[in-house]
């Protein structure tokens, strides 16, 4: 059926664009430890106390854009895993009319 086709489709379409997403979410994540690990020995070389080190780190501009740039990443990766969710409750949703059509035709199955 053309529907059925559209929707497996969509669904690979979905796939492809779930593992862009994945790459995107480790490599952001990559970039957010590196920067956060840089800033950490930073401080640590200006002899800053290593209870404050943490809060530092995380506070610095570039580190925290790291992280809000992977946060984004990790949200944009979740929406594409719901919208692959959404399309095989549709395939679903289809395959049992199909289903219900068949078994109430005259040909049975």
């Amino acid at each position: 059926q053309l529907t059925m086709k559209r929707l497996i489709a969509r669904m690979n379409s979905l796939l492809d664009e779930l593992e862009k997403r994945g790459i995107q979410v480790a490599q952001a994540e990559y970039e957010y430890r590196v920067e956060e690990a840089k800033k950490t020995l930073i401080l640590r070389d200006e002899k800053f106390q290593a209870t404050l080190i943490p809060t530092l780190t995380k506070g610095d501009d570039i580190v925290a854009k790291m992280r809000l740039e992977r946060d984004i990443a990790k949200v944009r990766y979740e929406s594409a895993q719901e919208r692959i969710n959404a399309v095989k409750k549709e395939i679903s949703v289809l395959a049992e009319e199909i289903n219900r059509e068949w078994s109430n035709s005259k040909y049975g199955v």
